[in-house]
């Protein structure tokens, strides 16, 4: 049966199923056996952009700007993990395309006069782009794929120049204006942030995973704070998370009325003081899920602060839903002797807490069941679905948790799941049975150890 004849959906699904392997070589074959096949072709092969060597974005670049029609089907754009990367290769590009570009900058002068937008900061771009530069090229890419809704750069380097903070600057603007344009951004929703992966040793000579990072390898606040400024995005994921204190002066003193609408933030192998966290977190007014994972580099690195932590999102209690605080220091038996977190009864939509033990109950904390149970009713919300409970050790028994069995339909209604990981803990089944008789699931996995590079699971 010629190709023609078949029904869309059909052709989409032979589209879909050639594009298995993950690569584009297939798609391209289609694109060109006629034009329904070319139809349906060209937005997927459009609609993922990854990043690949030094001519990439400014082909793309290219390309968008000559038919405006592709970037409208770009929904996803990732930046790959290698080095070297300050200058691209815009060998390619004409004085046409380069010409291109002063015509968008011209538009975004004429569209953002009268909002206070600083507009030298325009002009100052495009020598930037003709040398090659990354941050200048990506970021007039990025204001041309109008349907962006993710971003995702895994190496990803302070922009000393500022022109990805400028081009963010412009979208912000437009989005807070209420402006719809096509370089507003405004379907971009999800950011995914980390440095580039480089440790100062070898994994061979650091079997537990103690990597120290260079500093110039982290990410710091005043990198990540252009993109939190789009009103639209909701999710935001970064990693090796560092507070550098020049760089960084901005977030101590924001201008007025500064927020973020983001829903979802987390924050993974990062090492931040105490009191750079509470300013943080204090431009968040709306957070749904707050996830922190505290990685020591040195030792004169910050402590880990459970307290402090309770004190930075004690004004999210309106809002939070998910809240994940982990200590790797801890996972290494390195615990903490610091104040536990504190009460989150207050958290009024809090339906899902992943901590490590000692994050709610100090360690040691010598609790026996009934004592264990009456701070749990202390410090958890009674909206609480899902509890997960991290390296208790031999720290809670089958008689502790039996005590809790006693409490879990009048204190907390919504339970649905504990779990109890790097626990001690040895339930012949008989507690099982009984929590999920009352509509709870209980898991106890055994504490994991590490020889070499592998985790040994005792079982």
């Amino acid at each position: 049966m010629a190709f023609e004849r078949l029904a869309t959906e059909t052709l989409i699904d032979i589209v879909k199923y050639a594009g298995i392997d993950g690569t584009t070589s297939s798609w391209l074959s289609l694109a060109s056996c006629n034009q329904n096949l070319n139809r349906i072709v060209t937005p997927m092969l459009y609609l993922n952009f990854t990043e690949m060597g030094r001519s990439s974005v400014p082909k793309l670049l290219r390309t968008v700007l000559a038919t405006t029609q592709l970037a409208t089907y770009v929904r996803r754009y990732t930046g790959p993990g290698f080095p070297n990367r300050e200058f691209l290769d815009v060998s390619e590009l004409a004085q046409a395309d380069f010409a291109a570009c002063q015509e968008r900058m011209n538009a975004f002068q004429d569209t953002l006069k009268g909002t206070g937008a600083a507009l030298e900061d325009i002009e100052n771009w495009m020598p930037r782009i003709r040398q090659g530069r990354w941050h200048a090229v990506t970021s007039m890419l990025l204001l041309l794929l109008p349907n962006l809704e993710g971003i995702e750069m895994i190496d990803y380097r302070h922009d000393e120049a500022g022109d990805m903070e400028h081009a963010l600057g412009i979208a912000a603007r437009l989005q807070v204006s209420g402006i719809s344009t096509q370089s507003s951004l405004e379907h971009l929703t999800d950011l995914s942030l980390s440095p580039f992966a480089q440790p100062d040793v070898a994994e061979a000579d650091d079997p537990l995973g103690f990597y120290l990072w260079p500093e110039s390898e982290y990410l710091h606040f005043s990198d990540i704070m252009p993109f939190l400024r789009l009103p639209s995005v909701q999710s935001v994921a970064v990693s090796r998370l560092a507070v550098d204190n020049a760089r960084d002066r901005r977030l101590v003193y924001p201008p007025e009325n500064y927020q973020f609408s983001t829903k979802k933030l987390e924050i993974a192998n990062s090492c931040l003081d105490a009191w750079w966290l509470i300013t943080f977190l204090r431009l968040f007014t709306s957070l749904r899920k707050f996830s922190y994972n505290h990685v020591a580099r040195e030792q004169e690195d910050p402590d880990f602060l459970p307290q402090e932590i309770g004190q930075a999102i004690a004004h999210l209690h309106p809002c939070l839903e998910e809240l994940e605080i982990s200590n790797s220091g801890e996972e290494n038996g390195e615990w903490t002797t610091a104040r536990e977190i504190g009460s989150l009864a207050q958290f009024e939509r809090l339906k899902s807490i992943d901590v490590d033990w000692s994050i709610l109950f100090g360690f040691p904390s010598g609790l026996d069941g009934s004592t264990l149970v009456v701070r749990l009713c202390e410090v958890l919300p009674r909206a609480l679905e899902r509890l997960v409970l991290r390296h208790s050790g031999g720290l809670c028994c089958e008689e502790d948790l039996r005590e809790l069995l006693w409490v879990v339909e009048e204190r907390f209604p919504e339970l649905k799941r504990i779990e109890m990981k790097g626990s001690h803990c040895n339930d012949s089944g008989a507690l099982t049975r009984d929590f999920k008789a009352k509509g709870v699931e209980l898991l106890a996995h055994p504490p994991k150890c590490n020889f070499g590079t592998k985790k040994v699971n005792f079982e």
